[in-house]
Order: structure tokens, then C-alpha cells, then sequence
């Protein structure tokens, strides 16, 4: 197997194109050429190496795996994904070493090489402590957990909704299940009607998902109150909020993530712009709705001290998306500068949102206008937060003075 490897990777040739006109071919000197359809099947060869060693070393009681369940308990040591690989044990001194030994053998086993300086360890309910130890036992670094800037329910709202558009993988498996089946019912109903019929024993996880259908059960039941019976009308199946179009997927998904949806401001709909990239209207959308990682926010969930919070300008004022879009005496003044080059004047409002809406509708109701300063407004607050996020990058020199 090997020797017919090596000559797939090793005979490769390949030819470029110059002036329209392709060149004598010539040999690859870094293996298989990118896009080639031999390469995942190389990787998966070499991923199979590393799942045989953790596997033996679990079933040799070498390595301490991460145990799911209190039946019949699963142990889980690796999960692959791709070019990912996720290792996971109990906290155990004798799971670092092992868990080092078993990199190492790969890399010799394999002749890949293992960057440690780019490998994280997390931990769940482990002390800092102890997770800093092992990190330079095994000379990689320390993971953190991420910061939760806003709740997803707010993310996968629409985006006339106030929200980002993302799907929601819940919403959309509820509304997969109400497809209409023949004469037995949909899928959906036919869930329901094995509530009725199951019986009470079985483990942790059928117990809660029984108590999950019972609750949509009582729902159901709370939607057939006001239903009246016609007998001189043939029954047919009817979805309600489409009368006309019948039941799709799509108005499904749509009804649910609306359900809970308030009334969205004005500049929901205007910080999305065609000629704006994505990550540009995603960070209007969070400066919108003061989630930026600004020094305020960061000392409200304990990230630096609240002694920290002061403007990364040195300009001496508390550093919040207000003071660091509007009154900055460093970033302040581009908007006076863009104003003059575009040859308008307004004054800046206290609020953001108003400083939006107003900077929009400062030249009158044509569209193109508008459309313009929109495109503007958004490069101009990405400028700041771009030089902003350098700035508090950027190391800050110890200067002595001598007394």
C-alpha cells in the first residue's frame, strides 16, 4: 500500500497556462497538488493512525476518557472532524503524559508534525490552577471560554426583525415535522399520537424527550379548543396561516422565529447596504446594540478590572461606544472632516441609533443620496473600530523618568 502511495504522490505532474498557452508539464516537488481528489483520502489514512493509538490507549487503561451517561456509560476520548481533532479525558496527571506520548508516537508513526504552540486546552469545572499546569506540561496554551454578547434567540431572528437571519436549527426541525402525510397523518401527528401509547420507563434522555412531546401535546390540544365540525364539509387538511399556498417548510420556520419578534427601529433595515461587506453591517448591528467588546462591556463581565475601562486614546474619558464613536476627541472629528468633504452640516445627536437615522436623511429624500451616506456612515464606524481594535493591540512602552 505504501510503495503505491508514494507513487501517486511522487509521479504528479503538472502544467500552467501562460499567454493562453499551456507549458510542458513538469514535477511536483510538495506532493499532490491542491484540490487533487487523492488528498482526503491520504488524510483519512494518516486521522485512522491517531484513532487506533487513542483507542488502545483507553482500552489499555493508559488514557482516562470522557464518560456520557450513568447507564451504561459511553466513553468518548477523540472526535474527528477534518483537519480538527478534539481530545477529550478526565482531569487526571496521568492523562497529560499519556495524552503527550500518544502526539508524540503520531508524529514518528506518521512523520507529520504536531504544532503544540497552536493546540488549546479547555477545561469544564476545573480550576485554573491545575488547566495552567498541564497547558505547559504540554506546551500548548490555555483555552477561554467565549463571551456571550447577546442571546441567540436575537441572533436567528430576521433581519427586518432586529436580528442577524441566522437559522435556527430548532425552529427549522419543529417545522420539518408538520409535513402532511396521506391518509395516516404527517410525521408530526404521528409523534403525537405515540405520547399516548408510550409508556413511562426507559432511561434519562427518552424520559425527557417523552416530557418534550407531552408539552406539544398540551399545545395541540390548546389549538383544537375552538375548532367547530362542519358535516356537510369534506375534511381536508388546512394550514391556517396559508390558506391559499398550503403548508410549506419556509412559512413554517418563518411563523415560529416571529413569534416572540418585537417591533424592530428604524435602523434594523439600514445597516444592511449591498456594496458594504458582511462583517461591516454585523459590527453596525453590534454597535447598535452596545455589544462591542469596548472597555465598559468588558470590565460589566469581568474581563479586564474596572480601573481599565479609560479610553484607548489616552484621551482620559471612559471608553463606551458612545465616547468612542461620538465624542473621542481622537475619532470624534472624523465626522466633522466627512461632512465637510461631502459638503453638508448637521449636528451629532446623543444616541447612536438618532446619529445613524440623522447622518441618512441630512441631504434630502432622494435614494441615491441616501443610499451614499449610508455606505459612508458604515465606513466611516468601521475606520474607527478598526484603528481602535490596533490601537488596543498595540504594546505599551514602560517610559522611566529619572527622579
Amino acid at each position: 500500500m505504501y510503495p503505491r502511495v508514494c507513487v501517486c504522490v511522487c509521479t504528479a505532474t503538472t502544467s500552467v497556462l501562460v499567454n493562453g498557452i499551456p507549458t510542458d508539464e513538469f514535477p511536483m516537488e510538495r506532493g499532490l497538488r491542491q484540490g487533487d481528489p487523492l488528498s482526503p483520502f491520504l488524510f483519512l489514512l494518516a486521522a485512522e493512525g491517531l484513532n487506533v493509538m487513542m483507542r488502545a490507549m483507553v482500552q489499555s487503561n493508559i488514557f482516562t476518557g470522557y464518560s456520557i451517561g450513568s447507564t451504561n456509560p459511553t466513553v468518548v476520548s477523540h472526535l474527528q472532524f477534518a483537519d480538527d481533532t478534539l481530545l477529550m479525558g478526565a482531569k487526571s496527571w496521568a492523562n497529560v503524559p499519556a495524552l503527550q506520548t500518544v502526539l508524540v508516537l503520531f508524529e514518528k508513526v506518521s512523520e507529520l508534525k504536531v504544532n503544540f504552540h497552536k493546540s488549546m486546552l479547555a477545561k469544564i469545572n476545573i480550576g485554573d490552577s491545575w488547566l495552567t499546569e498541564a497547558a505547559s506540561v504540554l506546551g500548548c496554551v490555555v483555552g477561554n471560554r467565549k463571551i456571550s454578547w447577546i442571546s441567540w434567540k436575537n441572533v436567528c431572528m430576521a433581519k427586518e426583525h432586529g436580528g442577524l437571519g441566522v437559522r435556527h436549527m430548532r425552529y427549522g426541525e419543529e417545522a420539518g415535522w408538520l409535513v402532511v402525510g396521506g391518509r395516516s397523518g404527517s410525521v408530526w401527528w404521528r409523534e403525537v399520537s405515540k405520547i399516548v401509547t408510550e409508556g413511562r420507563r426507559g432511561n434519562d434522555a427518552a424520559s425527557c424527550e417523552r416530557g418534550r412531546k407531552r408539552s406539544m401535546l398540551g399545545e395541540c390540544r390548546n389549538l383544537l379548543y375552538d375548532i367547530v365540525l362542519q358535516p356537510n364539509i369534506s375534511d381536508h387538511w388546512l394550514w391556517q396561516h396559508d390558506t391559499g399556498g398550503g403548508y410549506y417548510v419556509r412559512g413554517a420556520y418563518n411563523l415560529l422565529i416571529t413569534m416572540d419578534a418585537h417591533d424592530a427601529d428604524v435602523t434594523s433595515n439600514l445597516i444592511w447596504h449591498k456594496q458594504v461587506p458582511l462583517k461591516v453591517s454585523v459590527l453596525a448591528w453590534r454597535l447598535l446594540h452596545n455589544r462591542l467588546p469596548t472597555k465598559d462591556n468588558l470590565a460589566t463581565r469581568n474581563i479586564i478590572s474596572h480601573e481599565s475601562q479609560l479610553c484607548v486614546t489616552g484621551c482620559g474619558g471612559l471608553e463606551t461606544a458612545h465616547h468612542l464613536f461620538l465624542s473621542c476627541p481622537i475619532f470624534a472629528p472624523l465626522w466633522g472632516l466627512v461632512r465637510s468633504w461631502i459638503g453638508m452640516s448637521s449636528a451629532d445627536p446623543v444616541l447612536l441609533q438618532d446619529h445613524f437615522i440623522r447622518f441618512i436623511h441630512s441631504s434630502g429624500g432622494l435614494r441615491a443620496r441616501r443610499s451614499f451616506l449610508q455606505l459612508v456612515w458604515l465606513c466611516c464606524i468601521s475606520v474607527i473600530w478598526t484603528e481602535r481594535t490596533i490601537e488596543f493591540s498595540r504594546p505599551r512602552q514602560l517610559q522611566l523618568t529619572k527622579c
